[in-house]
């Protein structure tokens, strides 16, 4: 099994992290490290010793703020060559991603062959910033679709399965688009596959991947996990998709870890 949505929270610890991936049994699984805006704390170095800890498991996703263009590239340039293969963005604490100013991000990210995570669907609280405007409203799919047509080696993944209220526009994108995936993360993206089901005949399942959100060093994540992919396993079988169980659990995440040099 791949994860490819996966994160760190602040206190984790090598000896609980190593006895997470034991019990999870994932071959391999994306961390993506939170930005500043969203948790109120840098996490990427953290990831990037993370991953260092474990580089036959983990690869990271560096969280920047786009807004903040100098400041993201700076951080691509520190930490892209300490395990990263990608970015995560959190749209929802105020910014729309195909805004003209963020151009050079992408163009760097394309540059360096990586990927792009960007969540997707509801806003939840978290600890953020009070001063930004925190709404679901800017994680509208539809605001990848340009960047994809733009750069059309780099893949995006939508988070959460584009979220409820977006998700057909993400089935949309992916039939469309080769390099336009969504994760099956809860609640938003297990939800959307079991209540959906007048759109997942158009879902490109090539571009599914297994995501659980998994938090490591929060207690109980290991527990979380096996939870999570009961759940996906579940709906699978019951819409009639079963035959796409391996596809979405490891061949179409391998494909993209590979095309970044990631043997899996």
């Amino acid at each position: 099994m791949i994860d490819l949505h996966t994160h760190a929270v602040p206190g984790w610890t090598r000896d609980g992290v190593a006895r997470e991936l034991a019990v999870c049994g994932m071959d391999r699984a994306l961390v993506a490290a939170l930005p500043l805006d969203h948790w109120g704390c840098e996490l990427t170095p953290g990831v990037a010793r993370l991953v260092a800890e474990h580089p036959d498991r983990l690869s990271g996703l560096i969280g920047i703020h786009p807004p903040d263009v100098e400041g993201s590239l700076r951080l691509i340039s520190d930490y892209g060559n300490k395990g990263f293969i990608g970015i995560k963005l959190m749209p929802t604490t105020g910014y729309y991603p195909d805004e003209e100013r963020f151009r050079p991000i992408f163009e760097e990210v394309n540059r360096r062959g990586w990927m792009v995570l960007t969540h997707c669907g509801w806003c939840s609280k978290g600890v953020k910033r009070p001063d930004l405007p925190q709404s679901t409203r800017f994680t509208d799919p539809y605001h990848i679709e340009p960047l994809a047509r733009l750069f059309p080696d780099t893949d995006f993944i939508l988070a959460h399965a584009g979220g409820r209220v977006f998700f057909p526009r993400a089935t949309e994108l992916t039939h469309y688009h080769e390099n336009i995936f969504i994760d099956t993360c809860p609640g938003q993206g297990t939800w959307s596959l079991k209540h959906e089901d007048e759109w997942l005949c158009l879902l490109n399942w090539k571009n599914v991947l297994f995501g659980t959100d998994t938090a490591f060093g929060q207690p109980g994540s290991a527990e979380h996990y096996e939870a999570r992919l009961t759940v996906l396993k579940d709906i699978l079988a019951d819409k009639g998709y079963l035959e796409k169980t391996d596809d979405v659990l490891h061949h179409n995440a391998a494909r993209l870890l590979r095309k970044r040099g990631i043997a899996v």
